[in-house]
């Protein structure tokens, strides 16, 4: 089988997962298990006269009861991927600071989840993982993972309470001429939105600069938005740059990633109390050579 398909069944008695599964899928059952693991089977378990929201399910030995819904959502390419490394940059017992690579998703898919932040925070310190914010899937950087539900809300509220300051690099083409700082207010999405620029370095070698950011917001692509809208993409966004296409591939020319990075993060810890001040350099990040190199 090479297509992605969806399986789906009503359960009629009281039995486990797998039972039910293997009556809609000709798949042995090590792949049905296997794509469990990975985030491809939801239930929406019948309680009393209604249902809940459906849910991953990831043990197949689960047992469902008559009324039940069961869908596995069946992809082997998206099963095929391997989940990319991060690390824990600063483990603040009840939450950890992590890096994330560029090309890593905070969130699944109702395909699968096994390559994204949280899981693989949770195979690596066998804690159970929760996503505090997200960072785009193609930037790079500082990401908080929340390891108990109280930490997850404290910090949630934190983020909303705009009490933790985050700053970013990001590599655009040419020299910016545009006074600094530079704040940036554009809605998005028909939402307040703000960016402030507060620095820029010049490399004229490259013939690009090094802008330091930081936001008070967090709307779907903020920085890309602003700074684009400027006249100065981020260098490798496709989706907001004229220069970086598709057809660059097509002619041999090197598509660089998008040359973001959330380098910062500085907030008061909501169980200590104290300081928090995590930084990794940036220039690294974004040339793909960092190491555990850790400032805090």
């Amino acid at each position: 089988m090479t297509n992605a398909v969806q399986f789906k069944t009503d359960v009629q008695v009281d039995e486990s997962a797998l039972q039910a599964l293997s009556r809609i899928t000709a798949l042995p059952e090590p792949v049905v298990q296997d794509a469990a693991e990975k985030g491809a089977v939801w239930v929406s378990l019948q309680r009393g006269r209604s249902s809940t929201r459906p849910r991953r399910l990831y043990t197949l030995d689960t047992q469902v009861v008559a009324g039940s819904t069961l869908m596995l959502n069946y992809d082997p390419q998206v099963l095929a991927q391997n989940a990319q490394s991060m690390y824990c940059v600063s483990d603040q017992v009840n939450y950890g600071i992590w890096f994330k690579p560029s090309g890593m998703l905070c969130q699944g898919s109702k395909w699968s989840d096994h390559t994204v932040a949280t899981q693989v925070a949770q195979r690596l310190t066998g804690k159970h993982c929760y996503l505090v914010h997200r960072l785009d899937k193609a930037t790079c950087g500082l990401l908080i993972v929340a390891y108990t539900k109280n930490a997850l809300r404290k910090l949630a509220q934190m983020f909303e309470q705009r009490e933790i300051h985050k700053h970013y690099q990001a590599h655009v083409k040419g020299k910016f001429t545009h006074p600094l700082p530079q704040r940036l207010d554009t809605p998005i999405d028909d939402r307040h939105a703000l960016t402030t620029i507060l620095s820029m370095r010049y490399d004229s070698a490259d013939d690009r600069s090094a802008l330091r950011l930081s936001i008070d917001t967090g709307r779907k692509h903020q920085i890309r938005k602003h700074i684009s809208g400027l006249g100065y993409p981020v260098i490798g966004d496709r989706m907001y740059s004229k220069q970086n296409t598709a057809t660059d591939a097509a002619m041999g020319t090197t598509v660089e990633n998008l040359q973001l990075v959330a380098y910062s993060l500085r907030f008061v810890c909501p169980f200590s109390a104290k300081e928090i001040a995590v930084s990794i350099d940036a220039d690294k990040a974004l040339a793909g050579t960092l190491t555990e190199d850790i400032s805090s």
